[in-house]
């Protein structure tokens, strides 16, 4: 299982995140060994930590894009919490690879909102629809010219 596997399954509105560049005390390399000390508010027993710590790295140039990127998709909240305008995401797949990231939407949501099975026996509520969406998500220019030359 990869770890966005692990994190969709989880739950990514349960899991914190804590950069070691905001929480490091101290930084010291030797030997071509990085030692890094850190601070975190999670509490501790004798068993370690009541929940489970993961060190990611990330390329920083590449994480600062991403994040760059998605306030710009991201829309502008108005007073009442609606967004101001939708964004339009662009996907592609085949018939097999919607089904598959639908089910696994479909899932993922059922357990989510603590249900058994999906309320629609189709899957297609707007949530699972979106999330797999934005499972096959693409920003391919040549794939999006064709979809929408495909609606005209």
């Amino acid at each position: 299982m990869n770890l966005s596997e692990l994190i969709r399954r989880y739950g990514d509105d349960k899991v914190a995140v804590q950069k070691l560049d905001d929480s490091a005390t101290s930084l010291n390399m030797s030997q071509g060994v990085t030692k890094i000390t850190f601070l975190t508010e999670e509490p501790l027993d004798i068993g370690g930590t009541d929940r489970l710590g993961l060190i990611v790295w990330m390329e920083r140039d590449r994480v600062q894009a991403i994040i760059d990127e998605a306030k710009a998709d991201t829309p502008p909240e108005t007073n009442s919490g609606a967004t101001a305008k939708s964004r339009t995401i662009y996907w592609s797949g085949t018939e097999d690879d919607q089904a598959r990231e639908l089910s696994k939407a479909c899932k993922a949501r059922c357990k989510q909102w603590g249900k058994e099975d999906c309320p629609r026996p189709d899957h297609f509520c707007t949530e699972c629809e979106h999330d797999m969406a934005v499972a096959l998500r693409t920003n391919d220019p040549k794939i999006i010219e064709e979809i929408k030359n495909d609606r005209l």
